[in-house]
Formats: C-alpha cells, sequence, structure tokens
C-alpha cells in the first residue's frame, strides 16, 4: 500500500485521540491551531470545534471547515450560539469527542509536529497511566520585534526525568510552586477518566477552570510527567489572561475573587473526597494565608505592568529583553526553591511516619 492510500485509510478510521478546541473570536488564530494539529506525525486524530458565541466570522470557517473534512472535524455552538465559559464548552467537546484519549488545544495555541505521538504512545504502551503531562515553550516570536511583549521562554518543569506520578504528588507541587502549572495544550487522558472525574468544573467559568479539573487528576490519578516541549502557548495582550491582568485583576478584584473560588474549591473538594492529608492541608492553609495579601498583590500587579509598558517603550529591545530574563530567573529560582522546601516537607513527614509506626510496633512487642 502506497503512503497516501495508508493515510487515507487511517482517515477513515475511528480517531484515536480527540483534539478538543474551544474557541470565542479567534481571529486568524485558529486557522495556525488547526494547521498545527495537521502536521501532526500521528495521523488518527479528529478535531471537535467547540464555539463560544464568536461574532468575528469564525464560526463559519469553523462550519465550512467541518462540511468539508466531517471525518475528521465536529462543530458545536451552545444553543442559541451562547457564550457560556470554557469550563460548558470544553464539557461539550468530552460529550462529544470519539477518540478514546482527549487532548486540548486553545484556539490562540499551536502543537509542535510530533505531540500527539508522544502522549498515545506513552498511553497506548502504560495502561496504569490515566495522563501524560509535558513541557510547553510560553512563544512571543510570532510577533515582530516591535511587537513582542517578551521573548520565548519556558518556566520550571518539575520532572527533570520521564516517570510516573503517582497521586497527590502532581498537585502538591503546583500548590507549593504555582509557576509548575499545566497549561492544557500540554495535557492528553483518557476520555473514560475525564468523564468519571466529572469533567470540568461549571462554576469556574474562564479563570483557573483548568487548575480545577487538573485538581482531580492529580488527586486521584497516575499521571506520565514528560519534560519535553511538545506546544506552544501564545502571549499576547488581546488573551483572556492579559486582559485580566491589565484591567479586572487591578480594579475589580477579580484576581483575587477567582483565586479564593478556586482555592475554597479545592478545599472543599479534597476534604468531601477523603483526601486530607497534613502536607496537603499545610500547603492548601498556606495558600488561604496568601489570599490576605491580595490587595497588595494587586497593586503591584499593576504597578509591575505599567512599569513594564514604560519600559517596553522607552527601552532598546535588547535592554527590555534583557530585564524580563533576569525577572524571570528570579521567579525560576523561587519555584526551584519552593520545590525543595516540599521536598524536604514530605521528607519530614515520611519519618514522622516512620517513627510513629515504630513506637507502636515496640509498645504491641512488650505488651505481647
Amino acid at each position: 500500500m502506497s503512503k497516501d492510500a495508508g493515510h487515507r485509510v487511517a482517515q477513515r478510521e475511528r480517531p484515536v485521540v480527540s483534539v478538543i478546541v474551544i474557541f470565542l473570536d479567534p481571529g486568524t488564530f485558529l486557522n495556525e491551531a488547526i494547521e498545527s494539529i495537521r502536521r501532526q506525525t500521528f495521523a488518527r486524530w479528529e478535531v471537535v470545534l467547540v464555539d463560544d458565541g464568536s461574532t468575528d466570522g469564525s464560526s463559519d470557517f469553523a462550519r465550512d471547515l467541518c462540511g468539508q473534512e466531517p471525518e475528521k472535524f465536529q462543530y458545536l455552538e451552545h444553543p442559541g450560539h451562547e457564550n457560556r465559559g470554557t469550563s460548558a464548552s470544553r464539557n461539550a467537546g468530552l460529550a462529544a469527542a470519539r477518540g478514546r484519549y482527549v487532548a486540548f488545544l486553545d484556539a490562540d495555541d499551536v502543537y509542535l509536529p510530533s505531540r500527539l505521538e508522544a502522549h498515545v504512545g506513552i498511553l497506548d504502551s502504560m495502561p496504569d497511566v490515566d495522563m501524560v503531562q509535558s513541557d510547553h515553550l510560553w512563544w512571543t516570536s510570532w510577533q515582530n520585534d516591535a511587537d513582542r511583549i517578551d521573548e520565548d521562554h519556558s518556566r520550571p518543569f518539575a520532572w527533570a526525568e520521564a516517570r510516573i506520578v503517582s497521586p497527590p504528588e502532581a498537585l502538591m507541587t503546583v500548590l507549593a510552586a504555582p509557576l509548575m502549572s499545566a497549561a492544557t495544550c500540554s495535557i492528553t487522558l483518557r476520555r473514560s477518566v475525564a468523564l468519571a472525574v466529572g469533567g470540568f468544573e461549571e462554576c469556574v467559568h474562564n479563570v483557573y477552570e483548568d487548575q480545577a479539573f487538573l485538581t482531580k487528576i492529580y488527586l486521584e490519578r497516575q499521571m506520565f510527567a514528560l519534560p519535553e516541549c511538545l506546544a506552544r502557548v501564545r502571549l499576547h495582550t488581546s488573551s483572556l489572561m492579559s486582559s485580566l491582568a491589565s484591567t479586572a485583576f487591578n480594579k475589580a478584584g477579580t484576581w483575587q475573587r477567582e483565586n479564593r473560588a478556586l482555592i475554597g474549591w479545592q478545599r472543599q473538594y479534597i476534604e468531601g473526597g477523603g483526601h486530607q492529608q497534613p502536607v496537603l492541608e499545610m500547603l492548601l492553609s498556606r495558600r488561604e494565608r496568601g489570599l490576605e495579601r491580595m490587595p497588595f498583590r494587586g497593586f503591584t500587579a499593576m504597578l509591575r505592568g505599567r512599569t513594564k509598558a514604560v519600559l517596553r517603550a522607552v527601552l532598546p529591545n535588547s535592554a527590555y529583553v534583557s530585564i524580563m530574563r533576569r525577572r524571570r530567573r528570579r521567579l525560576d529560582e523561587q519555584s526551584w526553591q519552593q520545590l525543595r522546601e516540599l521536598q524536604q516537607q514530605l521528607k519530614h513527614y515520611k519519618k514522622t511516619e516512620q517513627d510513629e509506626q515504630s513506637r507502636v510496633d515496640q509498645h504491641q512487642a512488650s505488651s505481647s
């Protein structure tokens, strides 16, 4: 069979992995995201396009795509073409997905060519693993130099070697060092698992909805950490997070409110499921105490944002990038220090458990 003929056969087969792409007025970014999926070295994929109420013409683009290639693309929208938020949109995609695995790609991000092949290969070969998480690049080089807000960079990835991570290690890691949180474009999991944990929490709408979902996976399921950069997260001033950082985070308290909502939900979920554990409790309590400093942090974030805007306007690009690079190094070192402290706390907890068990054993031996 020729390569082309084999590819056509693969196209007709049931997809192995469904890539859920939710979008709301993404402009030309949506086509770039789709093209990055087309360039995958793994052919047995489908794309579930979930329209969250777009008004920019992308709805017609998505419908046309599905009409031309119905075996590869599905188009979904909410009743009345309403905007219902990221959690409801991702859940609609999960319900419609035909693959045994599901992956996610926001409409402004892109996959690197081996992304799906690497994740599917791990899930196929490791039946006890429920999710794969790889690294990603924060991407600014899609812009010209005059418009770029930073340089391409990665954040610390907690696991230096590829390995299985048992619960609740990953949850402890992101609670201790928030910069080590995953992007949704960097996870692939079994669809049955995503449905079994209840999908995305629709009470958590557009900010941290991914962290609420991952909390459930990290707390209850095994994942495989793959320290390889396989996706690019586009940084731009019109993204949801950039918009919040420049306006609502500072003026309307959205940052504070959404952090409180996430941490409150995490505590309720952990305690409701009987997953209490001393180190986990300590990390949650630390995050809750940090909420008391949120107003100050909001002010400093606003001041930092304005300072960055001034520096970006007056400094040569090389000087500005150098300043940003030094700041990232400080934040990276802070994350590594937070991870080291967590590891020490876990060692102390384990030693305390062992000492307590030893005392119990000695008491039982003396009693007998």
